[in-house]
């Protein structure tokens, strides 16, 4: 899970958000739902890192059709 964890990491920190920000909008999780991952004291299911992992995907599609669009 360390991975995942630094997937989000660098996902949010390339857009300048908190990794809590990304959780929120992927899955609708509570904010301190990456607190409690981060600090082992909640578990990560494995449909969660699957949707966690579908939206960032998504988002960085959508990003770069937005920068083709703008050239």
């Amino acid at each position: 899970m360390d991975e995942f964890l630094h997937e989000v990491e660098m996902f949010a920190s390339a857009r300048g958000i908190k990794p809590s920000s990304v959780i929120q909008a992927a899955v609708n999780a509570s904010g301190l739902a990456w607190a409690r991952w981060r600090s082992g004291k909640a578990r990560l299911q494995w449909e969660t890192v699957a949707r966690v992992r579908t939206y960032m995907r998504e988002q960085r599609a959508l990003e770069k059709q937005a920068a083709e669009g703008e050239r």
